[in-house]
């Protein structure tokens, strides 16, 4: 699956995943978004495979404590609405 999404007050969020059964077995995050270090997206997405798509939201703000990984332009929450939006 693919989405393409303007995030209100934000910035331009695509992802691209594909399920097996309820678990994220891939996922691919893009758009013109900032993020610190510039290598925390693909932590966050090797972190979410395997994780059942309804708990993202919260393994991203795991991700983001235990990190100290800060995203400017859009939120875990924006992200879990595309994906719970499949």
């Amino acid at each position: 699956m693919r989405t393409l999404k303007k995030i209100p007050g934000g910035k331009l969020l695509e992802v691209e995943w594909e399920l097996d059964g309820d678990a994220i077995k891939h996922i691919r995050i893009t758009g013109d978004f900032f993020a610190h270090p510039e290598w925390c997206i693909e932590e966050i997405e090797k972190a979410l495979v395997g994780v059942n798509v309804s708990d993202a939201q919260i393994k991203v703000d795991e991700q983001m404590i235990q990190k100290n990984f800060q995203i400017i332009g859009f939120s875990s929450s924006d992200l879990q609405s595309i994906l719970g939006g499949r």
